[in-house]
């Protein structure tokens, strides 16, 4: 049984070749300066979208900021995810109430205090105050809330980091 298409279907668009001239070039290129991976696949897009004649938009990615002090780990240790559990307990409706731009720095500011902390509690000694202060500084990014509660909030939470300690 043979099955027959209409015309449009069959149409197929020849794809566009690269020249070798390009190739190389590009090649020389990106051994002279290798580029990350992200924006290997931009230029290479970029590269097709001018062969075939469109329109092509030169954009620079806007660089990445990286929290200071911290270097970002690939994964995360037992520690900080048990330090990230104690943070996070009774504060997921906050969370959730906030905008998301809050909710996004809120987030970095808390794995930063929490990777923050576990350096302390890797010391031999253990200042409770520097807990205390890292916790008050992460719950002062939440909008409008009341500071009786937020010191509250980071006796317990260093407490109970404290008996991680133990």
């Amino acid at each position: 049984m043979d099955l027959k298409f209409p015309k449009q279907f069959n149409k197929e668009k020849p794809k566009a070749e690269i020249p070798a001239e390009v190739k190389q070039a590009a090649q020389a290129a990106f051994e002279k300066e290798p580029i990350k991976e992200m924006e290997h696949e931009k230029l290479k897009q970029d590269v097709l979208q001018e062969i075939e004649g469109q329109s092509v938009k030169k954009s620079v990615p806007a660089p990445v900021k990286k929290p200071k002090g911290i270097e970002p780990t690939l994964a995360k240790t037992k520690e900080v995810i048990e330090i990230e559990h104690i943070l996070e307990k009774d504060l997921k409706n906050v969370y959730f109430k906030l905008k998301e731009a809050d909710k996004v720095t809120f987030k970095q500011k808390g794995e930063e205090t929490a990777i923050k902390i576990e350096q302390i509690l890797q010391k031999t000694k253990v200042k409770t105050k520097e807990i205390f202060k890292l916790i008050m500084e992460w719950l002062k990014v939440i909008p409008g809330i009341n500071r009786l509660f937020i010191k509250q909030e980071a006796k317990i939470k260093t407490a109970e980091i404290m008996k991680l300690k133990k």
